[in-house]
């Protein structure tokens, strides 16, 4: 992983290192090293550093073509550089990713993005045309934050590095700010920061920038994705098994150690068993990491994930830690400013790290994101869809078979089916299933501020069929946002996250599935769990539902005391102390600490705090404080 950063000083029309020493300097505080910068004319590009990916040339960066007038600076790693060589003209082992691209963009334009295939984010800027162009890939793992202005263009890979440029303002954008964080759809803005001068380079768009304009497109477009149908079901399942072993294997760093994620369940189980036996074939061993305690004494708990675990660490020869955070990290981890740095799904991975570290790996895989795509649970979508098509032998097959394994009546799920096609058929049906918690949320504002946020109506519709679903999935805001939070996490600790279920070849394969293969002899997820035919154990492809109770008792335990040893010791001494708040209720804060309800105990407190330490650098600074009192008196170990 690295950082880039960059500036384009169209009124002075002159930039060098001092333009960009600011961000550069935040980097530098995050992770970064090694920095170079490279200028001319009115642009200066920059490059930090914070692990040698994946030993692939190693050009410098930024790197220039004096005969084309291109200079390029760039985060990336390709998964498709034998076919990009060919089509290049190119010797494979003699040229970097970097040039890679630079040659692609050299032949294809703006349109290079959609030859290739991997995870980046660049920016070459032509000195001949004072044009820069830059993009990243279709899923946003690599980030890119911009500011564009009449007088400067600037980027980086990290959000508090463009807001440390000169001209950037912090002021705050109440209406993202509101969509993001108070109103609780189930689609937010891929685009937006909470910052009004810092945006997003959407997943999978293009930016262009020229003194008097800049222009934002899309390069991958999901819903033109064309449906791909085989003779037979096999033919899915092998091509299904094909592009994982790809995805997974692309992944590997050439030389050194690398990590997995290993929940037990389908996703990161595939990733790791593919994994561990392409490692075996190099002579090399894999790692994995658990997020949860071990099993105590008294053995597994029903339905333990750890079971499994364990299995498929001794069939593939995978040593495999467990990660039990403390009461601290957690602490850490939920009281952040909203204005910080995204942060990763879970408080676990600052263990998970430090385990990998220990074996010598910079280079995570998680299965995260199959979810979206290639593993996604289409049980509602796919009835819908057939019930809506009137495929009625279809329906009563599967349903049955459905029965016949996962229990239940035949009868409920045709009334629900015919009762949801009923009301979609005279309103819309919006998806209400998070108001009650907005409305927990809202009560622990000031009512000024809670009115300030104007706050969109909850209007989110089911999704039709399983492809509608997959689609609003992919193009979230906050997929985007916790891939950058993975990225800004590793970045910090010298850490690459790599996603084999969002490889690009995997997840057009899921999109071009036609519906009815989306569910088959009543199992969700049929061809995922066939493709794993011989690479999973049975109990594993096979297991119905997935409860995490080794991880779900761990969290328990946190929640359990988090209020009255965590949260509650941070907010007491504010509510004594502190007279003029913003955002936060005091009252509903204190009304709530009695509540016995877990989520409108601690979610709307926590919220509201954060976007407080966002609106106060002081309130900020006073909780950092007070969580390193409490860490230096040894709370929550």
């Amino acid at each position: 992983m690295s950082y880039i950063c960059g500036i384009v000083n169209w009124k002075t029309n002159s930039a060098d290192a001092s333009d960009l020493a600011s961000v550069t300097s935040e980097l530098a505080d995050v992770g970064g090293h090694e920095g170079r910068i490279w200028s001319d004319g009115p642009a200066a590009l920059g490059f930090q550093e914070t692990f040698a990916g994946n030993g692939l040339g190693n050009s410098p960066l930024p790197g220039d073509d004096v005969q084309s007038g291109l200079s390029i600076t760039c985060d990336a790693r390709l998964d498709n550089r034998g076919e990009l060589c060919s089509a290049l003209s190119v010797a494979r082992s003699s040229i970097s990713d970097a040039e890679l691209i630079l040659r692609a963009f050299q032949k294809w334009g703006t349109d290079c993005p959609n030859h290739l295939l991997g995870d980046f984010a660049f920016a070459i800027w032509n000195l001949r045309e004072h044009r820069l162009f830059a993009t990243r890939d279709a899923f946003g793992v690599k980030p890119f934050y911009y500011h564009a202005s009449s007088e400067r263009f600037v980027f980086a890979s990290d959000l508090l590095a463009v807001l440390k440029a000169d001209g950037v303002s912090r002021d705050i954008d109440m209406s993202f700010l509101a969509v993001s964080v108070f109103s609780f759809q189930a689609k937010q803005p891929a685009e937006g920061t909470v910052y009004t001068d810092v945006r997003r380079l959407a997943p999978g768009h293009s930016i262009i920038a020229e003194s008097n304009r800049t222009k934002i497109s899309p390069w991958w477009n999901p819903d033109s994705i064309p449906e791909n149908r085989f003779e037979k079901t096999g033919d899915y399942i092998d091509q299904l098994r094909e592009l994982l072993v790809q995805a997974v294997t692309c992944r590997l760093p050439i030389g050194g150690s690398v990590a997995t994620h290993l929940s037990g369940g389908l996703d990161s189980s595939s990733v790791t068993v593919l994994a561990a036996r392409a490692q075996r074939k190099r002579g090399q061993k894999l790692h994995a990491l658990f997020w949860g305690p071990a099993v105590r004494t008294g053995g597994y708990l029903a339905e333990d994930e750890r079971e499994l675990v364990d299995e498929i660490s001794r069939n593939e020869d995978v040593s495999c830690q467990f990660t039990p955070p403390t009461m601290m990290q957690l602490a850490r981890w939920r009281i952040r400013s909203a204005g910080d740095r995204p942060a990763s799904i879970s408080c676990r991975e600052v263990i998970v790290r430090r385990l990998a570290a220990e074996h010598g790996a910079h280079v995570i895989l998680s299965g995260a994101g199959g979810n979206c795509a290639v593993s996604l649970d289409p049980r509602r979508h796919q009835l819908d869809y057939l019930f809506r098509r009137e495929f009625w032998l279809v329906l009563r097959r599967e349903t049955q078979k459905r029965v016949q394994y996962h229990g239940g009546r035949v009868w409920p799920i045709y009334l629900r089916r015919l009762r949801g096609e009923w009301i979609r058929g005279r309103w819309r049906q919006p998806d209400l299933s998070h108001a009650p918690m907005r409305e927990q949320v809202l009560s622990c504002l000031q009512p000024e501020f809670a009115a300030s946020l104007d706050l969109p109506a909850i209007e989110d519709e089911v999704p039709k069929d399983v492809r509608a679903a997959q689609l609003r999935l992919l193009t979230d805001g906050r997929m985007a946002t916790q891939l950058e939070g993975w990225a800004a996490e590793g970045n910090a600790d010298g850490f690459e996250y790599r996603f084999p279920l969002l490889d690009r070849r995997v997840v057009e394969f899921a999109l071009g599935l036609p519906q009815e293969m989306h569910c088959q002899r009543g199992w969700y997820r049929f061809l995922f769990r066939s493709a794993m035919d011989g690479i999973l154990p049975d109990q594993a492809r096979w297991r119905i539902g997935f409860y995490e109770p080794g991880v779900n008792h761990d969290r328990k335990r946190l929640n359990s005391v988090f209020g009255p040893e965590a949260l509650w010791p941070v907010f007491k001494p504010l509510m004594d102390t502190r007279r003029q708040w913003q955002c936060v209720n005091p009252t509903a804060v204190r009304q709530s600490q009695q509540s016995e309800n877990e989520n409108g105990q601690w979610l709307g407190p926590l919220l509201a705090l954060r976007v407080e330490m966002l609106l106060d650098a002081e309130l900020e600074a006073a909780v950092q404080v007070r969580l390193s009192e409490m860490a230096s008196q040894g709370a929550g170990q």
